[in-house]
């Protein structure tokens, strides 16, 4: 079903090319397309990693000795892969989504939001100042000795 999910979304990304829709829209389907991938992969490595640990716990439910000889050797493993699992889910939205990058750095990156603080206030006092000296000049007489009209 993610298979032909993913099928369909790469039919309508060739059908949004062929049609030369305006840049924006054909970002957003890529970012749309980028995301339902991303997913796939999310979903399809946690089913490698998750399931065999599932029905070995379902199995050991019905059969008691697969504890020892099975879960003992083999449960070590499966927790570290599904460490890596989430290590690799990281990766993945970091790589393939702008939107997350950008969530995860304002919200645990303290400098960079200090640095975009800082970008803000500074463009908020350039506009600010900009209007005050435009403000100024059409504020002042003209040679006719009437005041600049007010924008």
């Amino acid at each position: 079903m993610l298979i032909l999910g993913l099928r369909q979304a790469h039919q309508n990304h060739v059908q949004v090319k062929s049609q030369g829709m305006r840049k924006d829209d054909v970002e957003k389907h890529q970012e749309h397309y980028r995301t339902t991938a991303m997913l796939l992969v999310v979903v399809i490595l946690f089913l490698i990693v998750e399931l065999p640990h599932g029905i070995l716990k379902l199995l050991m439910i019905f059969m008691h000795e697969l504890h020892d000889e099975v879960y003992n050797p083999l449960g070590d493993i499966l927790d570290i892969a599904s460490l890596l699992n989430n290590g690799v889910n990281f990766v993945l939205y970091c790589s393939m989504s702008k939107e997350f990058r950008d969530t995860f750095i304002a919200t645990f990156c303290k400098c960079a939001n200090a640095d975009e603080e800082r970008e803000k206030w500074i463009n908020k006092t350039l506009i600010s100042k900009l209007n005050e000296a435009h403000i100024v000049r059409l504020s002042k007489p003209h040679a006719n000795g009437s005041l600049g009209h007010m924008v």
